[in-house]
């Protein structure tokens, strides 16, 4: 059904215009009106529709005349499509010429209708003068009342008898009929409706056009999908495919895995499909085998179904062709990226075996070779030593029994990590006593090298850890920092919160430091760092690795800085627990 024309005229100018309507025939329009209110400027076109209870949709075009009673400029207007005005400088405008009217005004006559009349009670009350003050305040400005007659056959003398008494002002009738307000009304609406015409003419043009565009508009889309592998970015391009040619309510894809439906994907999340019956279906089907379904609701131009059907089996030979693909694709990807994790895998097994037994070759031979030329010393000349010579080797001896201890110790612990056999047990501890206790069993290791150990350690927070993990990794750093600080150095240890949810322990020295190369090789399993501490002891990297892996295995990190014959600060981040 074709959609008509709305128009709001002032109420003092709507019973001319219900007349000519009438009087034409004109059933594509529909007048409705607004109250009165010239001097006010206060007609809101969104109330005036809502009142006049009028649903939008069923018009094409909804058109105000107004004037002075509107309360926008017209620069200030936000026109929707629908929506239109008709601006006048004077309403009375619709009934004679401008130039007419603004004769009569310069005159000093106020003018009135048929309209006005019919309510000029409800105008007097609006005004809000006594008959005394309407009197005074009129015959100031005014000098007559003119009714335009437009020739409506009604009784209008009582009503413009009255308003002269009360306005004292005398009256006079110009009669101006309704030639022009019924030419100008003919005129709107012809406009408009050739408008509608023309609208309808380009609507059936597009259809045509679009007709013989869709084959083609198809075969490009679809073109692209060949070059695509991701089957979520295939049906994207389907969904888009579709609503263009469709403009449907809603497109639902269905997919299969095995023949089975596996996931639903809406095109429109914001509509809900109430109604099972689709209007159109395209089955996804490559080598037997379905892949997907297709649902399409509520096309825009139903008429057309039966095309759009026609053109189901090439959508659907092409979207299956490319789903299909996607999916060999993505199986060989994935059979790629396990390869490359395999790989790397591989890779970091082959490093850690490397690692190994180059500990095993050079770092475990290096102390056996000296424990074993001490004893062949003292096995060869120990008549002739004396005992101050004796207790040189003795010393040498336990010096390198607990270099290789320590070595054996790391190296079990770290071949227990790796093949995932190592006890994990975590529980809530107090971090300041149990770094104190860690500290004081370092003490004696620093001062047979001269080094003074202070600390920092007045947060009192809880962590929740594997304490032998945790043991290990602090006696391992500082065990590092005492190893590569000079004799007469400094050790210091601290604690901060860093956030509400982790505390840090700095370990520093001011040792020999590292430069940014070796730094850069720290925890990692092929780095060969080998470096020496300041009295020749050995070092193999290891323990980094062990200290790496048990701050992350209890959720914590750990970092270095270090700048060379400065010394090097060890961080380690551990999350904070509650006691409970």
């Amino acid at each position: 059904m074709d959609k008509k024309l709305c128009i709001f005229i002032c109420n003092s100018l709507i019973v001319e215009a219900t007349h000519i309507i009438k009087e034409l025939n004109f059933h594509d329009v529909v007048l409705k009106t607004y109250p009165t209110n010239c001097a006010s400027n206060s007609l809101d076109v969104e109330f005036a529709i809502k009142n006049a209870h009028i649903n939008q949709d069923e018009f094409s075009k909804i058109l105000f005349f107004v004037s002075s009673c509107f309360k926008k400029k017209k620069t200030d207007l936000i026109v929707n499509n629908k929506i239109d005005f008709y601006f006048l400088d004077q309403c009375f405008e619709l009934l004679t010429s401008k130039e007419i009217v603004q004769h009569f005004i310069n005159q000093g006559c106020y003018v009135v209708t048929n309209g006005w009349l019919v309510n000029y009670k409800e105008h007097i009350n609006q005004w809000g003068f006594d008959e005394n003050t309407s009197k005074v305040f009129f015959g100031e400005s005014i000098k007559k009342i003119l009714f335009l007659d437009t020739g409506l056959k009604w009784d209008y003398k009582p009503s413009i008898c009255k308003l002269s008494d009360y306005m004292g002002l005398p009256w006079e009738i110009f009669p101006i009929g309704l030639t022009y307000y019924r030419n100008f009304l003919i005129k709107i609406i012809s406009e408009w409706r050739i408008e509608r015409q023309n609208k309808s003419i380009n609507e059936k043009l597009a259809l045509v056009s679009r007709e013989n565009a869709d084959y083609l508009l198809i075969f490009f889309l679809l073109n692209k999908l060949v070059n695509y592998t991701d089957e979520r970015l295939i049906i994207k391009e389907i969904f888009n495919l579709l609503n263009m040619l469709f403009s449907p309510q809603n497109i639902v894809y269905y997919q299969f895995e095995n023949n089975k439906n596996s996931e639903k994907q809406l095109f429109n999340n914001n509509y809900e499909v109430l109604n099972e019956e689709e209007d159109i279906l395209y089955k996804i089907n490559y080598l037997n085998e379905d892949l997907g379904i297709f649902k399409i609701y509520e096309v825009k131009f139903p008429e057309y179904i039966e095309k759009y059907k026609k053109m189901g089996a090439i959508i659907s030979q092409i979207s299956s062709m490319a789903i299909a693909n996607a999916r060999k694709f993505e199986i060989v990807e994935n059979q790629k990226q396990l390869l490359e994790e395999n790989s790397k895998y591989l890779l970091e097994a082959n490093q850690s075996k490397d690692k190994f037994f180059s500990i095993i070759a050079h770092d475990l031979r290096s102390p056996f070779n000296s424990f074993l030329g001490l004893t062949k010393i003292m096995s060869d000349d120990i008549q002739s030593l004396t005992m101050m010579q004796l207790q040189n080797i003795a010393i040498r001896m336990e010096r390198s029994a607990t270099n290789l201890f320590d070595l054996l110790e790391n190296l079990l612990q770290w071949a227990r990590m790796q093949q995932g056999i190592l006890p994990f047990i975590q529980v809530v501890y107090t971090l300041k006593p149990e770094l104190y206790k860690i500290i004081e069993l370092m003490y004696d290791i620093a001062k047979s090298k001269e080094i003074e150990i202070t600390s920092d350690i007045e947060i009192d927070v809880c962590i929740k850890v594997d304490i032998n993990m945790f043991n290990a990794v602090i006696r391992n750093l500082i065990s590092n920092a005492i190893k590569f600080t000079n004799k007469n150095g400094k050790i210091h240890i601290s604690t901060q919160i860093t956030d509400t949810h982790f505390v840090e322990i700095k370990i520093s020295d001011n040792g020999i430091g590292m430069e940014a190369e070796v730094l850069n090789k720290l925890f990692k399993i092929d780095g060969n760092i080998g470096r020496k501490g300041t009295n020749g002891e050995p070092s193999t990297g290891l323990g980094l690795l062990l200290c790496k892996d048990f701050v992350e295995k209890n959720g914590g990190t750990i970092r270095a800085e270090s700048k060379e014959d400065i010394g090097s600060s060890f961080y380690v981040s551990l999350p904070i627990r509650s006691k409970d």
